[in-house]
């Protein structure tokens, strides 16, 4: 067999989109979970957008990618500012462990009284 159909088939540059490719994967995961681990994904995938788009050019990937991995981010900045908002309404950490005390205590009545009732079935 000879190779007259692929002479003309263009070369692949392989590993070109790479960045701009792991920078999206990056902002989607970021965004997903940006009360976890979004804010770190985040930023490794802002980092790697732009050096996609300064190595190699501009690409819809890579832009993608760059805005999701800064909405993530942001987010992250968001939920760490709203966080700090209400524990200083709760009066800081006292406030706050002495709400999920009584958070806990409730939830335990609670469970304790269904245990007693499905107790009896069984």
């Amino acid at each position: 067999m000879d190779n007259q159909y692929y002479e003309d088939a263009p070369a692949v540059e392989s590993g070109k989109k790479g960045l701009a490719i792991a920078s999206l994967v990056l902002g989607i995961i970021g965004v997903l979970g940006c009360c976890c681990f979004g804010g770190v994904l985040g930023i490794v995938g802002l980092i790697l957008g732009i050096i996609s788009i300064t190595k190699q050019g501009k690409s819809g990937m890579a832009i993608a990618g760059i805005i999701l991995s800064a909405i993530s981010v942001l987010g992250l900045i968001y939920l760490l500012f709203s966080f700090g908002a209400g524990l200083g309404e709760m009066g800081g950490i006292e406030g706050f462990s002495s709400m999920y005390e009584s958070i806990y205590e409730s939830v335990s009545q609670s469970v304790g009284a269904a245990g007693a009732i499905f107790a009896n079935f069984f």
